[in-house]
């Protein structure tokens, strides 16, 4: 890969969890931040990757604006990826928010959760393992975390109620 494709995809990507990071301040976390910081691993020290986004107390949001992301083996690997952060991050929840194109606005976009985080959610009761995955949008996600207590429902705008 050439670096300015290299360079151009990490801008897509920085826009995306830019976007993510708005949407979130806007609907209950005024604190959002993009991770500045990220994992990495040499011969001396490795550092968790705790996610794209911080200033969400307990939950860790992962970013994407990957055109494969609808290959399997990449959804799954991203999954797996979103799982060690929120274990690193020792988060309550996981999630994979995925660039929808034409979609502007980012409460818009898919977000993806394990179906066992997602029965979590709905009932308030530990959940049995599933091994199948939840898809919905950013804002149908925020409405049931704060129906759970997560991030403050006042700041929601009103029209997007």
């Amino acid at each position: 890969m050439s670096a300015s494709i290299g360079k151009a995809n990490r801008n897509k990507g920085a826009r995306a969890e830019l976007a993510v990071v708005k949407w979130l301040r806007e609907h209950g976390w005024p604190g959002a931040e993009r991770a500045i910081a990220t994992g990495h691993r040499s011969r001396v020290r490795e550092r968790a990757d705790l996610g794209d986004v911080t200033g969400t107390p307990c939950l860790v949001w992962q970013v994407t604006d990957r055109a494969d992301i609808e290959q399997a083996a990449v959804f799954a690997r991203r999954m797996v990826d979103t799982e060690q952060q929120r274990q690193a991050a020792n988060a309550d929840y996981g999630f994979l928010v995925q660039r929808r194109r034409k979609f502007g606005d980012a409460g818009r976009w898919w977000v993806h959760l394990t179906g066992s985080g997602f029965a979590e959610l709905l009932t308030e009761y530990k959940a049995p393992e599933f091994e199948a995955t939840v898809r919905l949008t950013l804002a149908d996600l925020v409405r049931l975390l704060h129906r759970a207590g997560y991030g403050t429902e006042n700041t929601t705008p009103q029209e997007n109620r």
